[in-house]
Order: C-alpha cells, then structure tokens, then sequence
C-alpha cells in the first residue's frame, strides 16, 4: 500500500492544481461559482499532501503498481470534477461523475442539453480537463513532478504508452509536452485569426 501512496499523492495534487485554474476565469467574469474550485482544488491537494508525506521506495516500484496508481488517478480526478459541476450546475453526482469523466477521458459526451448556457468558468473546466486528460493524467504529473528514474518509467507504461521519443522517459513526456503545447498555441492562433474571441479559442482548441 505504501508503495502507492506517495505518487498517488503527487497527482491528487497535480489535479487539485488543476482544478484551481478556473478560479481565473470565474474572477475574470464575475462568477461566484468560484469557491467551490478553491474549496475542492485545495482538498485535493491538501490530501495528496498527507500521502505524499508517507514514505516511498521507488525502487520498489513495479508495473502492477502503476496500473493501479493510474486507475486511481483518473477515479480521483472525475470524483474531484464532478464535485465542482455539482456545486455549480445543481446536478446529481451520476450525472456529475459521468460529466466529468467524459471531460478527463476526452469522450466528449455531455448530460448538459445546452452547454452554450453554463457559466463561463465551467466550461473552461470542462474544456481544460479534456485537454489534461487528452495528454494524460499520469503523464502530465511525470512532465512536471515526479523525478527520473524506474517510477517515471512505471508510471509511463501505465498508461499503455511503450513509444519514446527521448533515450529517458521523463525527456520523452517533456517533449511530448512541448509538442502539445506548441499545437495547442498554434490552435489557438488560428481560431483568433479567423475571428473568435480569444474565451471560445482556448476552448474550441482543449
């Protein structure tokens, strides 16, 4: 169990601090839907930061863990969205689970009838965690947190990725990162170009 708990605890944060990215939008717009980010970002990074606590032998760390650090992962990162749609849209927690896990997995689906309605700063969360969950959820944690070595390897394959790009895992997911975001720019760049407001870009792009 131990051998778990501190990675698992490194992407709890990584996902809080995922979700308090909308903040800056429901400020931006004057939405008051902002508290239930800051109230779920923060508690999800508070937990991660009690696991992440716990000791850890990475050494130890074999490819049965890191499928189930990775299934975690992406249970964890729908229960925490979905907390946030049910606190801002009123929608029961299937519907909300089922919302959110649609966004991280990039499926796309919605149980909303009509999204053009939804406040600003949830929309951005749905569209940013299309755009994380495309890229991957213990990928994007490798990128930025978790150091080199046999956990990052672990951790890689979980996910079903074999593919580098670099000699090292951790050099491959950075580079895989900077690809993305130099599509995700360019995607940006074109959809302005063509006359969108920069809110429906970034969005139209995760």
């Amino acid at each position: 169990m131990l051998l778990i708990t501190n990675p698992l605890g490194i992407i709890m944060q990584g996902i809080g601090a995922v979700i308090l990215i909308p903040i800056i939008i429901a400020l931006i717009y004057g939405e008051h839907d902002y508290i239930g980010f800051l109230a779920f970002g923060a508690f999800s990074i508070g937990l991660g930061s009690i696991l992440r606590r716990l000791p850890a032998d990475y050494n130890r760390l074999q490819l049965k863990h890191g499928m189930i650090i990775a299934s975690l992962a992406w249970l964890w990162a729908a229960l925490i969205g979905s907390f946030c749609l049910m606190y801002s849209t009123n929608i029961d927690f299937l519907n909300a689970y089922f919302e959110s896990m649609s966004a991280w997995s990039g499926s796309g689906l919605t149980i909303y009838p009509n999204v053009e309605i939804l406040p600003k700063s949830i929309l951005f969360l749905r569209s940013l965690e299309q755009w994380v969950g495309g890229l991957g959820v213990v990928i994007v944690v490798i990128g930025v947190l978790i150091r080199p070595g046999t956990a990052a390897s672990r951790l890689y394959k979980s996910e079903a990725r074999e593919e580098k790009i670099k000699p090292s895992i951790t050099s491959t997911v950075k580079t895989i990162w900077w690809i993305y975001l130099l599509y995700t720019i360019v995607g940006i760049a074109l959809y302005v170009v063509v006359g969108m407001n920069l809110f429906d870009a970034i969005n139209n792009t995760f």
